[in-house]
Order: structure tokens, then sequence, then C-alpha cells
């Protein structure tokens, strides 16, 4: 971070400065990259919490992330909006791993920037979202792993500590480049995930966000099958799961909808459109009442669903916040980051870097083909058409178009 300062007084102004940990490449597995990394924080900086990382450092979405959402407003706004120019691919992003990039920034502004996070969430503060953020940080939940981080020049000694005990959120100095980022989202996936920004030079008053969100899930089913089927016509052969689970149910003119354990305590939600409603209407009218339908009916289904496994990487997460009227933190001339930097510097948010990856298949016996077992199924749910998923109340969301 540039640091403003008269010369005289430089001295007595570095002291009250945090030296920026900075994020230090290893080509070796994520055990050791760990172990490397707390040996090379700097002496003087803030000490990084032993596995500082969000798999077991994570927040109920159920309840407080979807109070927090406005009524899936981001998950809603987000999708649409890299629909619209990525809508012949299919498309996951994390709303949850935006609202934690949005508490790791909002708990670092002051004064309008602050104001403007009003917006988007009702409360900023750590000490009124601390209750659910403990509730999680030590429950186990394999199915979810996200871990979002602030990239600069300098942070303060404040708020990296704070960022790091109460959010779990990684705050790293950046020297010269984004390589760094790319480095350690490859480092926190153990591979999964090699890359989330362009490479480019950082400049002294660059604020960059990096997050990674991954879900792994498995449909509990008794017996299941997996074959190629055609996808969309006969545009596409996908892996296609075929069984027969029980299951809430939902159909209306438009749509059916399908709500399916995914999980220890998770769900996951399948909007698919009828036959004779296009699909990008049908994504375009997608509102806060309609994105979770009131499921009043629940059954046999024969299922047929395609094998989520795919990544993707985010381009509008920046317009997410231009949708709620946030637009101090992208200034290059502002002094917003005040409570961030312990110093009167006016640095700026330039861009956020965030990959999601879904990852859901089958937990039973596999077969050569369904096994009926003489059950007489109730609905018949054939997703062999662009659909929309959702999995709980937003934590991810997303398009399925083609094959993965």
């Amino acid at each position: 971070m540039k640091i403003w300062y008269i010369v005289a007084a430089c001295a007595l102004f570095y002291s009250g400065l945090a030296k920026a940990q900075y994020y230090q490449p290893v080509e070796n597995n994520f055990e050791e990259v760990d172990a490397d990394v707390d040996a090379n924080v700097d002496a003087n900086a803030t000490d990084v919490k032993e596995d500082n990382v969000l798999k077991d450092k994570l927040i109920d979405t159920s309840v407080h992330f979807a109070q927090r959402n406005k009524d899936l407003a981001i998950a809603k706004t987000w999708l649409q909006q890299e629909f619209s120019h990525n809508g012949g691919k299919n498309i996951v992003v994390s709303p949850l791993s935006f609202y934690l990039s949005a508490v790791l920034l909002a708990n670092g502004v002051v004064d309008e920037g602050l104001i403007e996070f009003s917006n988007l969430f009702s409360v900023l503060r750590l000490s009124d979202v601390g209750r659910k953020i403990n509730e999680y940080m030590h429950r186990e939940k394999d199915s979810t792993f996200i871990n979002v981080s602030l990239w600069g020049k300098a942070f303060s000694d404040r708020y990296q500590k704070m960022m790091s005990e109460q959010v779990g959120a990684e705050v790293w100095g950046i020297k010269e480049s984004t390589s760094a980022i790319n480095d350690w989202a490859a480092t926190r996936t153990k591979g999964v995930i090699k890359k989330i920004a362009p490479v480019k030079d950082v400049a002294e008053n660059e604020l960059y966000v990096g997050s990674i969100a991954y879900f792994k899930g498995q449909l509990p089913l008794t017996t299941y099958s997996i074959t190629e089927e055609n996808f969309n016509g006969k545009k596409y052969k996908v892996a296609t799961l075929s069984a027969q689970v029980e299951a809430d149910y939902y159909e209306d003119n438009e749509k059916q909808a399908i709500r399916l354990a995914c999980g220890h305590d998770d769900l996951l939600t399948i909007l698919l459109p009828k036959e004779d409603v296009d699909f990008n209407e049908f994504v375009e009218k997608l509102d806060v009442y309609n994105l979770i339908p009131e499921f009043d009916e629940r059954g046999s289904v024969n299922l047929s669903l395609p094998v989520l496994n795919f990544d993707y990487g985010t381009v509008f997460a920046k317009n997410v916040y231009d949708t709620f009227n946030i637009s101090r933190i992208f200034m290059k001339e502002n002094y917003s980051f005040a409570k961030m930097v312990s110093f009167d510097e006016d640095i700026y948010l330039r861009d956020l870097f965030m990959v999601s990856k879904i990852d859901i298949g089958a937990q039973g016996t596999p077969s050569s083909g369904t096994d009926k077992n003489n059950i007489v199924t109730k609905y018949t749910f054939k997703a062999n058409r662009p659909f929309v998923f959702i999995v709980n109340k937003g934590d991810f969301i997303g398009t399925f178009v083609r094959g993965n």
C-alpha cells in the first residue's frame, strides 16, 4: 500500500503500520504449504491462525444467510447477470461467498462507504452476525468449502486479526502481481481450482478479493444408474443419473420443481421449465418470490438428472454491488477504507476474483438399470433440458445448459 507520509515523521508513522503478510507460493502438498506459510509470516505481523481455512469455519445459511440475502436478491441478481452474458455455458456462483466478501469489506470501511453497504445488508457489525458465525465456526460440514481472501500492500494489525479470528478470512500482502492469488487458490483447493485471476501487475493503491467456493454433495439413493443420455434435444450427450427417490415436488403452468436431500443437512432444488417454455425468458423472469417454490407435495419420483460436476469463474461479481448502489469502494479517490489500513490513504477495490465449483453425485448401489422394485412412482421428473439449480437457500445457484 502506498504510504502517504512526511519524511521527517517516517519512523513514528511506520511504527503504527502493519507489515503485510505476503503469501509465499510453494509447490508442496496442502499440509506442507500450511506449515511453510506460517513459517514465512513476518514476525511483526499478526499471526495467521493454524489452518485458517473455512473448511471448518462455516456459516449456517439456512437461517442467517437467507435472512441477510434480501430474500435471495443476491442469488437472483447475480445469476441473471452472469446468464445474460454467458447463457451458453453452465454457470455456478456462490452468493454465500459473496456475502462473506461483503462482510470482509464492510468491516473495513467508514462513513459514506459503510452507509452504502446498508443497501445490501441490514446488519454490518461483526458483533451482530457473530452469534451465527460462532455457531458454525467449529462445526464439521464436509460438503462445503469456502475461502475468502483480501489482497493489498498493507493492512492494520487490528483488521487482520479481526477478519482472521471472527470471520475466518485471509488477509494477505501482495508484492507485484496477481499471480500470488492463483498460487493461493491452487494451494487451498489442493489443485482442484488452479486459477481464479488474470495475471497482471498490482498498483500501490489497489485491493483485490479472491474467493473459492466448492460444494460436493451426494444424493442418498438406494440404487441408481448412470448412462449417457441426450440433453436439450440431441445437442449434447450427458452423464445422467436415474433413480427412484422420495422428494418434495411442485408443479405449475411454467415449471416442475423438485427438492432433494443432498448430504448431511443440505438440500438441492431443481427448477425445470416445461418443454414449451423458453429457458432464456424463464431465467429473466426469476424473482425473489418464485426462486424457492412453496413445496406442498411429497412422494416417489422417477428421477432423471444430469450429474453436476463443473466450475465457473464469475465475470460480474462487481456488477452485483452496482445493483445495490455500492460504488465508493471502487472509486480511486476515496478514503473509505480507514478501518482497514491504519493510515489516511486513498485505496480502492480494483476487482473481485470468484470461482465456484459444484460436484453432485450419488450415494448408494449402482446398477445396470434403475431397479424399480415394483414401486409405483407418483411423479416423473426428467431433466433432459436446461434447468436452474439451487443449493440450500442460496449457498450456491446456477444453470445447467450443456454437458459438464
